[in-house]
């Protein structure tokens, strides 16, 4: 997927008719699993780039519980050029997680434990706009216990998981 993202869409700048077919390709992608996509669309200034219009796509996955678990990949790159490592890798990685819990043919979609709310944002290659948008604007991103940000997947450098979190107590 990273590859048919990257070779459809090989500069996915914000703000531009190649970022917004990018976003359409992800709902395609997502719509073929039978999952459903909400869209948030707003403007922003962004560096280099002036005033754009940026769009956040969003996938819910209802869990057992209403907590979620929140699952981000920004879809966008910095132009013709850039490894897959930005981002074309982590949103490939977000369309798989989706397949994982999509509806199957012959037994019901799996149900995870918690909601998984599953992100493709915009301007990530850009300080990280969308991402910032989801946590100030989206309902979910208050009820969520935890989030896994995709990005570099597909990257030349060492692999590594960070982890963090604010004291609830």
């Amino acid at each position: 997927l990273a590859v048919d993202l990257s070779t459809r869409h090989p500069s996915r700048i914000p703000g531009t008719l190649a970022a917004d077919d990018a976003a359409l390709w992800y709902s395609d992608a997502i719509a073929r699993l039978g999952l459903a996509t909400t869209e948030d669309v707003w403007r922003a200034d962004l560096p280099d780039l002036g005033e754009v219009q940026l769009r956040n796509l969003v996938t819910v996955v209802r869990g057992r519980s209403d907590e979620s678990i929140v699952v981000v990949a920004h879809r966008d790159n910095a132009g013709v050029g850039v490894p897959f490592g930005d981002n074309a890798s982590g949103t490939a990685a977000l369309v798989e997680i989706a397949r994982g819990y999509a509806p199957q043919q012959d037994a019901p979609a799996p149900l995870p434990d918690r909601t998984l709310v599953l992100v493709s944002t915009d301007a990530g290659a850009y300080g990280g706009a969308g991402a910032a948008r989801f946590a100030e604007e989206s309902p979910f991103a208050e009820g969520a216990v935890a989030a896994v940000v995709l990005d570099g997947l597909g990257g030349a450098g060492r692999a590594r998981l960070a982890l963090a979190g604010n004291d609830s107590s």
